[in-house]
């Protein structure tokens, strides 16, 4: 995942920002724990994402969270949920 300085929110916008790494770092941060038995409610995963200190922007179909969506689907379907 890419680092950023913390003193404005790492903006999220573009499929190529998310990386197996940020998949990972979102998974554990907004997905795991919350929705063993439920669909994902995908903008409270957004905002609990976006409280630490991340920005997905305005749009909930912009390439990046297409995408994330994607992946954390993937593996979901992998973890047998």
């Amino acid at each position: 995942m890419t680092e950023h300085d913390h003193t404005h929110p790492m903006k999220v916008l573009t499929a190529d920002q998310i990386t197996d790494a940020f998949v990972e770092w979102f998974y554990d941060t907004a997905i795991e724990g919350w929705y063993e038995d439920d669909p994902i409610d995908w903008d409270g995963a957004i905002n609990r994402a976006e409280d630490d200190d991340h920005d997905f922007g305005p749009q909930m179909d912009s390439p990046a969270i297409l995408k994330l969506q994607r992946k954390v689907r993937a593996i979901r379907r992998e973890e047998g949920y």
